[in-house]
């Protein structure tokens, strides 16, 4: 029998989705996942491709292009409710919560906003592709005198540079590179207990979105935002997470 993955073939396999952006690992299975070749659609179709003709140990990469998976966003499936219309058990950025349609199929809402009167979530997939512009105008001493953005994207990654766009103001590029470092170690769930003084009121602000640490594969929507600054401020290329 042939070593080699073709048709009618179980196969074994671990993977991890990582965006190639940041690096940031998106998802992962830790124990291998199991499917029988050329009859199942569990993979995407060029992985599955690429699997044939593969045999035992191969380690192979393959670029993932998210919107042809799960489809461009959908602006529909983002709701906004009154809080006191919301468990407490739901009242926190990044809290899973499984709805079902009129016919009972479920579906995965993420809470992607909350203030001190509405919550808002999203049943976008997380992978489907943000992409943002930065605009940013410098001052005398590289300081931040003004700062945007426009885009679209999920409501974590277009709440996330409000607050970016708003807090980098009066920073110099190297504040907002250190900025920077505390929030991602935040929605990391790093330590971020030796904040400088300077530096608190900020992180204060930005702790509506530490709820991500609990789901790797937002962490990139709350970043995206300062990855662009980034790019921005050192005249790269916009960056984007598809």
């Amino acid at each position: 029998m042939s070593n080699t993955i073709q048709d009618d073939m179980f196969v074994e396999l671990t993977y991890k989705v990582t965006d190639k952006k940041s690096g940031e690992v998106l998802s992962f299975v830790e124990f291998p996942l199991g499917y029988v070749h050329g009859h199942n659609d569990t993979l995407a179709p060029q992985v599955l491709e690429d699997l044939e003709g593969r045999s035992v140990g191969d380690v192979l990469e393959v670029p993932i292009d998210c919107n042809q998976i799960y489809g461009p966003r959908d602006e529909s499936l983002v709701f906004t409710d009154h809080l006191e219309n919301v468990p407490e058990a739901y009242r926190e950025v990044g809290t899973t919560i499984t709805m079902e349609n009129e016919k009972g199929d479920p579906r995965n809402f993420i809470v992607t906003r909350m203030d001190d009167k509405t919550l808002t979530v999203d049943g976008n997939n997380p992978l489907c592709g943000d992409k943002l512009t930065i605009f940013v105008k410098l001052g005398a001493d590289n300081i931040i005198e003004d700062a945007g953005f426009d885009g679209r994207g999920c409501a974590i990654s277009i709440a996330s540079a409000s607050m970016m766009t708003d807090i980098v103001k009066g920073r110099s590029i190297e504040q907002v590179d250190i900025l920077f470092g505390i929030f991602h170690r935040m929605c990391t769930g790093e330590d971020i207990s030796e904040v400088p003084s300077e530096f608190e009121d900020d992180i204060d602000k930005l702790m509506v979105m530490s709820g991500v640490k609990q789901f790797p594969m937002r962490v990139k929507c709350a970043t995206l935002g300062w990855h662009a600054m980034q790019a921005a401020v050192r005249g790269d290329e916009i960056a984007s997470s598809e």
